[in-house]
């Protein structure tokens, strides 16, 4: 996407370099062959700052759902960790309580009962570790997913400069064209021919009425 608004910032500043010399040799007729560029060039800078938008508005979705699973492992994970303190406890209790039953002959259906609640809670124990270590991964994995996120958000965010830089040398270039009539004594009837023309010169207007709240004009439906 840059390398295209790349060229519209080329084209467009080859096409400022030329009015200064319309004006001053009086070619009008030509000043139309002007804006007819800069007419195509805001038409590729807004159809890119739409997808820009798009772009944005995808990655600001994923960012939140990478988010929630996020948050959603690291419970887990906390229970996990609650229940293996838990679990053990439990095993030390019951292996004490195995070990004070050892020499107490007629206790010795309760001692095998206690052995055998002890086994089965080192086997939990094993069983939470193994979630814990996979939970462990799952945090990882999300971890570089949003370091991917972070990573695709500036590329985009470098990008939608640029397409912003073009949409300011659009901008600047139809001042220049207003500037060159004026010096002309020329109305803008000398370049606004149609409806979409004059559209596009009133949504040109709202922007450099508004400034950096309006950076990118569409000649079909006012500021996007």
């Amino acid at each position: 996407m840059s390398n295209a608004m790349s060229e519209v910032l080329q084209s467009v500043h080859s096409a400022m370099a030329k009015i200064d010399d319309l004006t001053r040799e009086g070619r009008a007729d030509e000043l139309r062959a002007v804006y007819q560029i800069m007419k195509l060039e805001n038409d590729r800078v807004v159809e890119q700052g739409k997808q820009d938008r798009q772009k944005m508005n995808r990655v600001k979705t994923q960012h939140a759902k990478l988010l929630r699973r996020l948050i959603n492992v690291l419970e887990e994970a906390d229970l996990l960790v609650e229940e293996r303190i838990f679990t053990r406890e439990q095993v030390l209790g019951a292996h004490q309580e195995g070990h004070r039953l050892e020499n107490k002959p007629t206790l010795q259906h309760l001692r095998v009962a206690v052995l055998e609640c002890e086994s089965e809670y080192r086997e939990l124990v094993e069983r939470l570790q193994t979630n814990s270590n996979l939970g462990a991964a799952a945090i990882e994995g999300i971890e570089e997913e949003l370091r991917q996120w972070e990573a695709h958000t500036k590329a985009l965010e470098k990008a939608a400069g640029v397409t912003e830089a073009a949409a300011d040398a659009v901008q600047t270039l139809f001042d220049q064209l207003l500037e060159a009539l004026t010096a002309l004594g020329l109305s803008l009837n000398a370049l606004l021919v149609d409806h979409d023309d004059r559209v596009l010169y009133n949504c040109m207007l709202y922007r450099r009425r508004e400034g950096s709240d309006s950076k990118i004009t569409s000649r079909v439906g006012g500021p996007l």
